[in-house]
């Protein structure tokens, strides 16, 4: 056995008494070795430490981590969305105006005068007012009892005004203003209440469905119009549309079933046919005409409160120059109907300012025989309206 001397001794009795006073005397920290092995006997009692954690703290932190991380990712599908979107807006802003500027590259339209306009539409009259005076001359209807409660359903009237319409047959100049207003109404119908029905049925309806798809309110839309020219000039130079004297049959067809609807029969089918074909061909060519400017012209269906007209209304007449047998002084009084339509054009030439529209062409009314006063007639009017 190794000795140990009284230095030693001493020395460890001096080290016992320093800790009992001041506590264990720290030691130097290991380095080497030594310091190594201790960092790993720490590692491992904090592995075995995780290891032995209960279950249900383990689930929380994993649910915290998985929380965690779909925030994260929530957070980037949103920047690259919005990232995605302002390139799609831009990309829009883009084409956008690429079309722009390959419309104004192309924009070489020359409108027509107003004149030209009044004088195509002068020219339709004429010939319907020709067709009307065959049709009073060579009516084949005996019994005309019931004609004119007949023909009242097929004249221009507002709803309003409907129950003010009698119609004397008897009368040839209120039967021939009758059979003008249903003619009128007619054409509207068939060729005017869209730009595209005077290329023929079927690629006009198509047409139209598309155009009041892309713009439902086209007056509204400065765009619509030169959609609308560039259409009518492809198809005018196309080869697509079925020809004038196609629509010309088709319509004159469906004008003659509208007479038989209405009991109206005609004794010369051959003349009624000829008459009715130079109207259709003039009224086609005015179609067209409308539907190939950039202005909006529009045979005018006027508001409730213009179905009473006034002594110097500005929008329609009741004196008919063409006949001195009927009114030649300006009445006032409720509109029983429309015998021809007033001209209305909205916007200019160049398709700008279509929410300012004016009057080419003044309305030609029949007043009722009995009426009530103005202040009444908007009264019901407004009751009528609002059911």
């Amino acid at each position: 056995m190794q000795s140990i001397s009284q230095n030693q001794l001493h020395e460890n009795d001096m080290g016992t008494a320093a800790s009992l006073v001041h506590g264990p005397v720290p030691r130097p920290p290991l380095s080497g070795p030594a310091s190594h092995s201790t960092a790993q006997s720490r590692s491992k009692r904090s592995h075995l430490y995780d290891e032995h954690e209960s279950p249900a703290n383990t689930t929380v932190r994993h649910r915290n981590a998985l929380e965690t991380s779909s925030r994260e990712e929530v957070e980037e599908l949103k920047t690259e969305l919005d990232s995605v979107n302002r390139r799609l807006y831009k990309a829009e802003a883009n084409v956008q105006k690429l079309e722009m500027e390959k419309l104004e590259s192309l924009d070489r339209f020359q409108p027509v005068f107003d004149d030209h306009i009044i004088a195509k539409i002068k020219s339709v009259e004429q010939k319907l007012n020709t067709l009307v005076s065959f049709l009073v001359k060579c009516s084949a209807t005996t019994d005309i009892s019931d004609l004119g409660t007949t023909l009242a359903k097929y004249t221009w009237f507002n709803r309003f005004s409907r129950k003010l319409i009698h119609i004397d047959c008897n009368n040839r100049v209120v039967l021939r203003k009758a059979l003008r207003s249903v003619t009128w109404m007619f054409l509207h119908h068939e060729l005017f209440s869209t730009p595209f029905l005077c290329f023929g049925s079927e690629v006009g309806e198509q047409l139209s469905n598309v155009f009041a798809t892309l713009y439902e309110e086209p007056h509204l839309n400065a765009e619509s119009v030169k959609w609308r020219c560039l259409t009518v000039k492809q198809l005018e130079a196309s080869k697509i549309c079925q020809s004038d004297d196609i629509t010309c049959r088709q319509l004159h067809e469906k004008f003659q079933l509208r007479m038989g609807n209405m009991r109206y029969n005609i004794t010369e089918a051959g003349l009624f046919k000829e008459k009715s074909k130079k109207m259709f061909e003039a009224a086609i060519q005015l179609a067209k005409l409308f539907a190939s400017q950039r202005a909006i012209f529009e045979l005018f269906d006027p508001p409730k409160e213009l179905w009473f007209k006034a002594v110097d209304s500005e929008y329609c007449t009741n004196v008919n120059s063409t006949d001195e047998k009927d009114d030649q002084v300006e009445r006032s009084g409720v509109v029983a109907f429309i015998v021809s339509p007033a001209l209305r054009k909205r916007g200019d030439g160049k398709g700008d300012n279509l929410n300012e529209s004016t009057l080419l062409t003044n309305a030609f009314v029949h007043l009722a025989l009995e009426h009530p006063m103005k202040e009444s007639f908007v009264a019901d009017s407004n009751v009528l309206h609002d059911t």
